[in-house]
This record gives structure tokens, sequence and C-alpha cells, in this order.
């Protein structure tokens, strides 16, 4: 059986994805199919009143070269917008979801069963390194999640 912290560490990065993909249908329905890793951020100083900044997604590549109103400074400090702008692209998850998943892997194959005695001291010891190196995979790809329901504060301490 996985432990309760794998079981629930792959849960959160579930739920990233599945947040990711559906704005990516969302994106395909309403802008013509564009795919969004084809858009940049861009800020767009806007004069009306009151003033604000308007933050898009431009797409650069090729025609159309459409925009979707991502967010505005009139509801958001203007770091806050921007940086809502750049990061919160679902391609940017999928791809952080991926190397996430990889990463849960590699830690758990580290930490499969240790060397039998008869390995000898080197194994043993190759061993225990893995597992702390494992450990430290898994702690690191857990704090992100730090505030969702079910973490258990020691999964994410270093």
């Amino acid at each position: 059986m996985t432990e309760p912290r794998i079981v629930w560490l792959l849960a959160q990065v579930d739920k990233d994805e599945r947040v990711a993909r559906r704005i990516l249908r969302h994106h395909r329905e309403s802008y013509a199919g564009n795919d969004p890793e084809d858009w940049v951020a861009e800020r767009v100083v806007n004069n009306e009143s009151p003033p604000h900044i308007d933050y898009h997604r431009v797409r650069t590549d090729r025609p159309p070269y459409t925009a979707q109103h991502v967010v505005r400074t009139e509801d958001f400090a203007e770091f806050d917008a921007e940086h809502i702008a750049r990061f919160a692209s679902p391609k940017r998850v999928l791809a952080e979801v991926d190397a996430r998943r990889k990463r849960i892997s590699l830690a758990l194959a580290m930490l499969e069963g240790p060397p039998e005695v008869s390995d000898g001291p080197e194994a043993r010891m190759a061993y225990k390194i893995d597992a702390m190196r494992a450990e430290a995979l898994l702690k690191l790809d857990a704090r992100p999640y730090a505030g969702r329901a079910g973490y258990a504060e020691h999964w994410g301490q270093p």
C-alpha cells in the first residue's frame, strides 16, 4: 500500500491537472482553437476612468493575432495583476504537473526496498543517501500544497 502522503500528494497534482485542462478546453472553445501556449502576457495602459492597466494574453506566433483579457489593475494591485497574467498559464501548470509526477516517481524508485545485508556496506550506505534525497524531493513537492486540506505539516518541513 502506498503511504498516505504519496496518495495525498498525487491527488493534489491530479487536481492541478484537471483545472489546467479545463481552462485549456475553455480557451479552445472560446478562442477558435487558439492554443494558450501561443499566447504571451502583454501590459496595456488604459486611460479610461478610473485609470487602470489591462493584462492580455496576445497570440503572437501566427494570425489571427487575437487578444484575450486576463486581468486588470482595477481589481488587483499592478504586481498582482502582472503575476496572474504571466504565471496562470495552463500550459505552464501542465508542465509543472508533469515534472512533479516524474520527481515523485524518481523519489519512490529511490525508496524501493533496502539492499540485503549480503550486498555489503557500500550498497547500504548508497541506499541511505538515496533515501535521504528521496525524502527531500518529496518534501519539496509537498510544500506548494501546504494550505490544502489533508496536508500534514511535517510532510513539507526541511
